[in-house]
């Protein structure tokens, strides 16, 4: 067969050149759709740079439109500001380039006004550039007329703090507090143990210069000095503003009785803003701001905006809050009553935060105070103080003293609080008398009334509309001119204020309970229970009460065994709880725990138990929360007033083998409360446990956290050392470990240089690979999971530095740079 060469070479090449014009022609395709999708990406960045300019011209109360044809030139954006005189127009370029912006575009600007300026002639031009302009296209804009500008500039347009810094520092120089305040002392512990720091505003600081943590809640009780410091510290960063040397956070504060909620809370912020600073911002500016991470958010009091929320719906509000603190960057602090904090509030809902436990007054502060409000009369005051009956346990609270120091010339003989308040507000009545057409006793029975109506409504405030009949309802008047006498005396009382408004609060919530207690004594003595039964009223309007009835427990003792008001019951309990000091009392509260069927009231007797905290009241406790029921887990958790018992301690550590996840919940809320007692029990705990729910994870966390020894810290490696499907749980986890190994740093150092100097005392080599590798298995050994790998080489390079390095497969499987 002949066979044809040439023909195949000759197909061999047209197959060739087929194969290369079509791998030309995908090349080449290739590139033109790279080339469109490049375009494509710049068309998109361009828009999304117009469309950021156009919401933030928008946000500043321009109307925007977007590439209007003028004249036959396109334009990116035109800005309308309608005023009442003139309208103001804007041709806005927008230009998201990498480099600065050169005179070729300004002189392009420039040809587009003068297209367009017989059609508009006051138009005004502006560039506004992602990355600046050059010195040139600078120069050119200011010969032809064009505004040259960033979006950052603009954006900085959104929100001016200047009013908000201005009103802060203008009112706290003009106002009382000024004169008074004390700087106050703080624990993280609430037991009184550890470090105190003074001022409390030098830790805050410190907090926000170095923490990670997302805030601080501030805990004291009521007139502790709380509003007082919330203030104070405003007032701080605001004349600090400006200051390079400071961290510049803006002071946001707002007095929580003010909201009714959490939710949109941005929403409230610029309410708060525009009605307290007179400044017209935007809910655009103030999300801006906040976004930039220079604001502290104060919130002070939040137990009197929750005080009648229930358990889910301050959940719910914490919750809200939480997620307004991770959208934003700013710090808050927040404040509120202790034991309300303690009762109501899921703490991990606010995460990570640090608690400060506001301390009372000492001697220093006493003296202090003292002379700088009566200074020609201070010595005088001071030994009266000392020499009468409680004073001196009373002027440990801020508000106590400042009421001691305006009713010092009445203080006779045996004060408690309700006495104190009764002479405070006396003195006002007495004071105000001789122009008032009412009767004194009237004008009490108005105050109680008023508090009376607030604390059924569940407010914090009254309405000056309200105000008129309210006191038709409960003085029975019918005439007009009787009523807007009452009403009046209502608007020039010392310790009621009113907002620009017309919303009427007291100044200080405790003056509202005062009188809620003062009512409802009166109306026990003469034996009318209807509103003493109609609700269960707070522990700080219980304590007034008891007041009343320091001489008269016997009323009390036997109406808490023949009533069948649950409610009624309940208050008794509570009562009698600050009357505790007399045996007789402890008796009855003993009694009526064995014999009380009701859980609600077991509750409340439980609690008045472990604040007695006799060995008789602790074993009592222990019996009742041996029985499972529906007390049972508050009944544990009561037990926290009681952790200094030896029998409390050894109960609570036999719970732990419990199955039940809610009593476990119960039981490790209240050892975090002391973790060094509980220490290595809780430990074992957690390393033997299977399954656990998030919110048993999370305590054990909290824990784990707070764990000082290393055997504690070893038994819970397995814990610490899993994953959570839980993202949440799971930063927590490792934010948790870091911490430990963090902390048990030093320890790898000591185990080291131990190892090294036991080695040169018996005469062993330590120059040498063999010792190396043995010290390090050691300290893997003992420590295991708290060593770091390369934390550890460090060490022993520093302890060993002539040994040969190498790779060894220590114990445990890991490997280790030697």
């Amino acid at each position: 067969m002949e066979r044809h060469p040439g023909r195949k070479a000759q197909q061999l090449r047209e197959l060739w050149d087929g194969r290369e014009d079509l791998t030309r022609a995908t090349i080449q395709s290739k590139r033109q759709s790279r080339r469109a999708t490049i375009q494509d990406l710049a068309l998109n960045t361009g828009t999304r740079f117009e469309k950021e300019v156009k919401e933030t011209l928008e946000a500043l109360g321009y109307e925007v439109s977007h590439d209007e044809l003028l004249s036959g030139s396109q334009v990116d954006l035109v800005a309308t500001l309608k005023g009442p005189l003139l309208t103001q127009i804007i041709l806005i370029e927008c230009k998201d380039t990498a480099d600065q912006e050169g005179v070729n575009t300004v002189r392009s600007a420039f040809a587009v006004r003068e297209s367009v300026k017989s059609r508009h002639p006051h138009a005004i031009s502006m560039i506004v550039s992602k990355s600046g302009f050059t010195k040139t296209a600078k120069d050119a804009a200011k010969n032809l007329g064009i505004n040259l500008t960033t979006l950052v500039e603009i954006k900085s347009k959104l929100f001016d703090p200047t009013r908000i810094i201005t009103c802060i520092v203008d009112d706290y120089e003009s106002g009382e507090l000024r004169k008074s305040y004390i700087e106050l002392s703080c624990q993280i512990s609430e037991r009184g143990q550890g470090t105190v720091y003074k001022p409390v505003e030098s830790f805050i600081d410190k907090f926000l210069e170095t923490s990670s943590k997302p805030g601080l809640a501030v805990l004291g009780n009521f007139g502790s000095g709380k509003t007082s410091l919330c203030g104070h510290y405003a007032y701080q960063l605001a004349k600090r503003w400006g200051d390079l040397e400071h961290i510049n956070r803006l002071p946001l504060l707002i007095r929580m009785r003010d909201l009714d909620n959490l939710f949109n809370l941005e929403e409230k912020i610029v309410e708060v803003v525009r009605s307290n600073y007179d400044s017209s911002v935007s809910l655009s500016g103030i999300d801006y701001w906040l976004k930039g991470g220079s604001s502290l958010i104060i919130l002070d009091g939040f137990d009197e905006m929750a005080s009648n929320f229930n358990r889910k719906q301050i959940a719910d509000n914490l919750a809200a809050f939480s997620k307004f603190v991770q959208r934003n960057s700013a710090k808050f602090l927040i404040t509120c009553r202790t034991h309300f904090f303690k009762n109501f509030v899921e703490e991990d809902i606010l995460g990570d935060v640090i608690k400060l436990y506001i301390c009372e007054w000492g001697t220093n502060e006493l003296i202090n105070y003292v002379k700088g409000s009566v200074p020609h009369a201070s010595s005088t005051l001071l030994e009266t103080i000392g020499n009468t009956y409680n004073l001196h346990e009373l002027a440990k609270t801020p508000i106590f003293l400042k009421m001691i120091v305006e009713t010092s010339s009445d203080l006779r003989g045996h004060v408690n609080p309700a006495k104190l308040y009764k002479l405070y507000t006396d003195r006002w009545i007495d004071d105000q008398q001789y122009r008032s057409s009412i009767p004194s006793d009237e004008k009490l029975t108005l105050m109680q009334e008023i508090a009376m109506y607030m604390d059924k409504s569940g407010a914090s405030s009254i309405a000056y509309r309200e105000i008129p009949s309210v006191i038709q309802e409960y003085f029975g008047l019918e005439s007009y001119e009787r009523t807007s006498q009452f009403d009046s005396e209502v608007r020039t009382c010392s310790f009621l204020i009113r907002d620009d408004d017309g919303i009427y609060r007291f100044s200080h919530k405790s003056f509202s309970e005062f009188f809620v207690a003062s009512n409802l004594a009166k109306q026990i003595k003469s034996r009318q229970l209807e509103k003493f039964e109609e609700k269960v009223y707070s522990k700080e309007i219980c304590g007034f009460i008891a007041n009343y009835f320091e001489n008269e427990f016997d009323m009390l003792i036997g109406y808490l065994f023949s009533s069948t008001s649950t409610y009624g019951r309940c208050n008794a309990c509570s009562i009698l709880t600050n009357l505790s000091h007399n045996a007789s009392v402890e008796k009855a509260l003993l009694l009526a725990f064995d014999t009380e069927r009701n859980v609600d009231v077991k509750i409340v007797i439980s609690e008045s138990l472990a604040k007695i905290g006799t060995e008789a009241c602790i074993n009592s406790l222990i019996g009742y929360c041996q029985l499972a029921g529906n007390g049972q887990l508050t009944c544990v958790r009561h037990l926290k007033a009681v952790l200094k018992s030896d029998s409390v301690c050894s109960f609570l550590i036999s719970l732990l083998s419990e199955e039940s996840e809610p009593l476990l919940e119960a039981v490790y809320e209240v050892m975090l409360t002391n973790t060094s007692a509980f220490e290595q029990p809780l430990a074992k705990s957690i390393s033997i446990r299977g399954k656990m729910g998030s919110r048993l994870i999370s305590l054990a966390l909290e824990f784990v956290r707070e764990i000082k020894g290393i055997e504690a810290a070893r038994d819970v490696e397995r814990f610490v050392s899993q994953s959570f499907s839980n993202d949440e749980l799971e930063l927590t986890r490792k934010d948790v470990l870091r911490n430990l190994r963090s902390r048990f740093r030093s320890i790898v150092d000591q185990e080291v240089s131990a190892q090294v100097r036991l080695a040169l005392s018996k005469g062993v080599a330590t120059d040498n690979y063999n010792f190396r590798r043995l010290c390090a298995n050691d300290v893997n050994g003992k420590l295991g999971y708290l060593v770091i790998d390369e934390h550890l080489s460090s060490i022993l390079d520093r302890y060993l530095p002539s040994t040969a390095k190498k790779k060894v497969k220590m114990k445990g499987g890991r490997g280790h740079t030697n």
